[in-house]
């Protein structure tokens, strides 16, 4: 009977401890959340404007103005990186690594245009993450599809010139995907971002190493190019799903484990305390002698 109400006991008291932490957990990112959202939504919207403004400068090749906005740029990096529960580390780390090199750009006195090639960039990344569904850097997918299937269509032909142009198309491919990549790195884990590129170099390689020697060159190219359409494919997101929100809130799903820890303690309580009321009316389990 003891051995049963220690048993009792201890299992209702860790499955309270349990209900309680995550209860705590989840009560508190539930009134914590919508703080921290509204907090990360105003600081990228002050990353989009500070970026707009860049890349009108580089427009209009005014430096001055461009600088002072970058000045801008880097605090609100730095603040969101400080303050926000992003799970896509990977992402920002590489976007203030984008800035530092625009900074290195303007403070250097490279051309307008180069600058304004580094700025587009940023502006496809933060706007990935404002407007996750109409985002921009999404239309690529379709100009990459059709860069893919020309790149097959030109590896058929037999003249010099085919094979110029599908060096060239390669080339497009190639600028494409640099515009895009950090808008890629916000939205996919780093191992999707790497088979791209070992991709591109594995194909750009194959089109510039004397390609069209044999038919069995030719068709490794096709191999590749089609593999390269199959990872173009994975960098974009599921647009027909919902797209994660940057902040990470604990779920309803939480909430219904501590509830349902919390009411399997009280069974375990209730069965500890009527136990211990039967071992006091009979410690030694001997029973009454019945009367007559």
């Amino acid at each position: 009977m003891r051995a049963k109400i220690i048993i009792f006991s201890l299992f209702g008291a860790v499955l309270l401890a349990g209900s309680f932490a995550v209860l705590t957990k989840s009560f508190a990112a539930g009134y914590s959340a919508p703080t921290t959202a509204a907090q990360n939504a105003e600081l990228l919207e002050q990353l989009e404007a500070s970026i707009n403004k860049i890349y009108e400068a580089a427009v209009i090749d005014n430096r001055q103005a461009g600088y002072v906005e970058l000045q801008k740029l880097k605090k609100y990096v730095e603040r969101y990186l400080e303050k926000s529960t992003d799970v896509r580390l990977t992402g920002w780390q590489q976007l203030r690594h984008e800035v530092e090199r625009l900074s290195i750009s303007m403070e250097s006195g490279t051309l307008a245009v180069n600058w304004h090639q580094q700025a587009a960039k940023l502006r496809l990344a933060i706007d990935s993450q404002i407007r996750p569904q109409t985002a921009l850097w999404l239309q690529y997918q379709l100009l990459l599809k059709e860069d893919i299937a020309l790149l097959k269509k030109s590896l058929y032909g037999q003249s010099d010139g085919f094979i110029q142009a599908a060096r060239g198309i390669m080339t497009s491919i190639e600028g494409k995907y640099d515009r895009l990549k950090l808008a890629g790195y916000m939205e996919q884990e780093p191992a999707v971002i790497a088979a791209v590129e070992e991709r591109i170099a594995h194909t750009k390689k194959l089109l510039f190493d004397k390609p069209y020697a044999t038919k069995e060159k030719r068709n490794e190219i096709v191999a590749s190019v089609d593999a390269l359409h199959t990872v173009f494919i994975s960098l974009f997101p599921d647009n027909t799903q919902s797209i994660a929100a940057s902040v990470l809130i604990v779920g309803p799903e939480s909430e219904a484990l501590g509830w349902t820890l919390f009411f399997g303690g009280f069974i375990f309580t209730v069965l500890a305390f009527v136990s211990w009321r039967k071992y006091k009316l009979a410690p030694y389990g001997v029973k009454p002698i019945a009367k007559g």
